[in-house]
């Protein structure tokens, strides 16, 4: 692609590709979840709620993004500058999500390790909310890093386990629907002002 790629186009496309990303990883936490909870019923239930949710939102994102080709988009010398902000951001949460909590491990505070590796996820939306252009996927970040960093001083074992997989599952789809409703009102914007 040599033509240039509008702003919008990208933040469109990093918005469609952010609810993808989101709902498998909510799907991931479900999963962590699901092992933790001792109720098998529940713990399907909230399996399939996510995965009903996690489609609508992606049904919705792909239907706004249309026919747009990320990869093309993405490779432009404007798609390099715009993406390189989330790829560092990505290498930092990665890095944090091994670094931190194998540290906590290795001082012995076992307890600490996946609340641990859920605030980096939270970090990473904080971050994440500037080039999705949504405040609100920041406060999502900010909720779910207080909120992971708080439960390992109210809840120990397989409850801290559920609660700090619960807690990562509400912040990702809240995410993931706030990108998916975003990309949507940009559609229709757009096909308003051309109409």
């Amino acid at each position: 692609m040599n033509l240039p790629v509008a702003h919008s186009t990208l933040v469109q496309l990093l918005r469609r590709n952010a609810v993808v990303i989101q709902v498998v990883f909510a799907l991931l936490w479900s999963l962590r979840f699901v092992s933790a909870a001792g109720a098998p019923v529940v713990a399907v239930g909230v399996l399939i709620a996510v995965a009903i949710a996690g489609a609508l939102a992606i049904r919705i994102a792909t239907r706004a993004a249309g026919g747009m080709r990320a990869r093309d988009a993405f490779r432009t010398p404007e798609g390099r500058r715009f993406m390189r902000p989330v790829t560092w951001l990505t290498v930092a949460q990665i890095a944090g999500s091994i670094v931190v909590p194998g540290i906590a491990g290795a001082m012995g505070h076992d307890e600490w390790v996946m609340p641990l590796v859920a605030t980096t996820i939270g970090l990473f939306l904080i971050g994440f909310g500037r080039p999705l252009q949504l405040r609100t996927v920041s406060r999502i970040g900010a909720a779910a890093t207080l909120a992971t960093l708080a439960l390992p001083l109210v809840a120990m074992g397989p409850a801290l386990i559920a609660l700090t997989a619960t807690s990562m599952i509400a912040a990702l789809l809240a995410s993931a629907w706030c990108c998916a409703v975003a990309a949507r009102l940009h559609t229709a914007f757009t096909l308003g002002q051309r109409g």
